[in-house]
């Protein structure tokens, strides 16, 4: 299974030729070297090396991320407490996407951070929860706030690194 998704996370993070002259992928390209050629992700090593480059992509994807002003957040909380339309609205909104990146990368931060220290179960299934609900409809919400769907590999990287991280999961159990 682990062969499968690294071959699909592949597929999808081929750079395009104007990224690799610009060498914005770079943190993509080191997160599929990472997981390529340790399917198995076994060895302590192997799964430190993992986690560096999912902080690596996720400092990244913070940084081309646009931030919500506070009056953006007062916005939207207000909108999440509204009325059936208004929340509608507000779940397809750029300020919502922003909202979901951010509660991502905050994720991705805090598990990381405890993988770092804590080797263990826990801490995988948690990063991979963190990947899993980052990936439902992210593609759309990058693009109405202008950030790079291909850069980021962001149709297929938060489903398939979620079930890479599982993977690894199991293995530690």
């Amino acid at each position: 299974m682990i062969r499968f998704v690294v071959a699909t996370i592949m597929l999808f993070a081929i750079p395009s030729a104007a990224d690799a002259q610009t060498g914005s992928t770079a943190t993509m390209k080191l997160l599929m070297a990472d997981i390529a050629p340790t399917a198995e992700i076994g060895s302590p090593a192997e799964r430190k090396e993992l986690i560096t480059a999912i902080k690596a992509y996720c400092s990244e994807l913070a940084s081309a991320y646009p931030r919500n002003s506070p009056s953006e957040d007062q916005w939207l909380v207000a909108e999440l407490a509204g009325d059936s339309n208004r929340i509608t609205l507000a779940l397809s909104s750029s300020e919502f996407g922003r909202r979901m990146a951010k509660q991502f990368v905050d994720g991705c931060q805090t598990w990381t951070t405890y993988l770092d220290k804590m080797d263990d179960m826990k801490g995988y299934v948690g990063l991979a929860h963190t990947f899993l609900i980052f990936s439902d409809g992210t593609d759309n919400y990058a693009r109405k706030n202008n950030v790079d769907v291909d850069r980021f590999a962001l149709k297929a990287i938060p489903k398939e690194t979620a079930k890479a991280l599982l993977a690894v999961a199991l293995r530690r159990s």
